[in-house]
């Protein structure tokens, strides 16, 4: 009880999966029932893991019930990574249902996208993307807000310890029950030492 009001949770929760191991990968089926301060949150996915001759992809959807939604919603988390002889990528894409910090239920979307190029032994160059947005989960009281961030750094070993970055980035910013979209250029530098400690 707090400020006059009482919140009780009761109720079963649980979590229930079949997994089946392939040569190139695995697959799964999860059917998940949680309980918090709002209700009851019913998840069942599906899931594929593949593994790649030069990385990785992994993917599951499923659909999610929660305790103020107006029906079914959809989930999803999808990672895809790939390693080149000088490059990399790596792709992240996931859409969860969650409860925040004011005890609304919401529907969170991230996407994450990394490459890397290696110009030599000390220096390589590094891209970066990342993409969220925060909804709302079936009750109507939560504002959608996007944001975005771009990043592109040079990055070069000065010595054994010593590494040193600058690049610019690039930030985007919609809230739609606040002042509408903002943007922000910085440009930044920065130098890091690596430290390890022998017991």
């Amino acid at each position: 009880t707090q400020g006059g009001v009482q919140s009780t949770s009761s109720g079963a929760t649980g979590l229930i999966g079949l997994s089946q191991t392939f040569v190139n990968g695995s697959a799964n089926v999860t059917l998940d029932t949680t309980r918090n301060q709002n209700g009851r949150r019913t998840t069942l996915t599906f899931g594929r893991q593949y593994q790649l001759p030069r990385g990785s992809l992994s993917a599951s959807f499923g659909l999610t019930e929660g305790p103020n939604a107006n029906g079914l919603d959809w989930v999803a988390r999808v990672n895809y990574v790939l390693a080149l002889k000088s490059s990399n990528v790596d792709i992240s894409l996931q859409r969860a249902a969650t409860t925040n910090a004011n005890s609304a239920e919401v529907i969170d979307t991230r996407l994450t996208a990394t490459y890397g190029y290696t110009i030599d032994n000390n220096s390589s160059l590094t891209l970066g993307l990342n993409y969220g947005r925060t909804e709302d989960g079936g009750a109507g009281t939560t504002p959608t807000v996007d944001r975005a961030t771009l990043t592109a750094s040079y990055n070069r070993a000065l010595t054994k310890d010593w590494r040193l970055s600058g690049g610019v980035q690039m930030r985007y910013i919609d809230d739609r029950a606040a002042t509408g979209p903002a943007k922000s250029n910085s440009l930044f530098l920065t130098l890091d030492r690596t430290f390890s400690f022998r017991p």
